[in-house]
């Protein structure tokens, strides 16, 4: 998966790029050790990758020593694959001769039909007489409807007092704005998580329902969090949207990869300053 992140690496303008720093630290020249180890949560499924190198690499000023351009290797030949001959086919085995037909048997000779007796004619039944139209009865006249008496208006409660607050609370309300909960920083990293698996899907060139999918599960995680805890929330969901619309009508696969690059730098310093407040 790191490894993948090559495709997105400048060799033309070599240097730290958030959505290459975990292809250059995995190929960093002078890194001789490596420590790589990975845990799940049972709870969500979630997979954490961790991985330390010694000497540490994506040193500022030394990508172009340490990051090697690609090589082309040319395949081997391994000269020509004896081919096994066909097997013979079989000998096809001889028809078997037809069953003698059976004699026909002699038609049965016809039973005479009996003959029919003659059928008597119907009696004409009489002609009703016609049933006499009742004579219809007057509508009753509409009773009159009385009127309602109107109802009394309401007497006006005064209105509450407003409470004075002291002065020690509005300093704790705002002491208490502008803090994330761990909760919801849990979801912004969930979120960043997710974007790298977009970038995973387009480079698998994974069907384009399944990647559209997993885009509004992204968006329907940070739904959760609140407005006013997280003052991007709006702008990071039309980033979202903006792609699904781009996947949809068939952008190409390395301009989507390159704008989810993007949202995953901003979300990065975001989330970085959340961890420094």
């Amino acid at each position: 998966m790191w490894y993948n992140e090559i495709f997105l690496y400048d060799y033309n303008n070599p240097g730290y790029s958030s959505a290459t720093g975990h292809f250059t630290t995995l190929i960093w020249k002078s890194s001789i050790q490596y420590g790589i180890g990975f845990a799940i949560n049972k709870d969500t499924l979630d997979v954490v990758i961790t991985m330390n190198t010694s000497p540490p690499g994506n040193i500022i000023g030394t990508f172009e020593d340490n990051v090697l351009p690609k090589m082309n290797i040319a395949p081997i030949d391994t000269g020509p694959i004896n081919e096994p001959e066909p097997a013979p086919e079989p000998a096809p085995e001889p028809a078997p001769e037809p069953a003698p037909e059976p004699a026909p048997e002699p038609a049965p000779e016809p039973t005479p039909e009996p003959t029919p007796e003659p059928t008597p004619e119907p009696t004409p039944e009489p002609t009703p007489e016609p049933t006499p139209e009742p004579t219809p009865e007057p509508a009753p006249e509409p009773t009159p409807e009385p009127t309602p008496e109107p109802a009394p208006e309401p007497t006006p409660e005064p209105a509450p007092a407003p409470e004075e607050k002291d002065s020690d609370e509005d300093e704790e309300e705002e002491e208490e704005e502008g803090v994330m909960e761990p909760e919801y920083i849990m979801q912004v990293s969930k979120t960043i998580s997710g974007l790298y698996e977009c970038i995973q899907m387009l480079q698998n060139r994974q069907p384009a329902y399944m990647i559209r999918n997993h885009l509004l599960q992204l968006a329907n995680t940070v739904r959760l969090i609140p407005d006013e805890v997280f003052p991007e929330k709006m702008s990071l969901l039309s980033a979202i949207y903006n792609l699904i619309s781009m996947i949809r009508r068939r952008f190409a696969r390395i301009i989507a990869i390159r704008y989810v690059a993007n949202i995953i730098h901003k979300l990065e310093l975001l989330f970085t300053s959340l961890h420094t407040a």
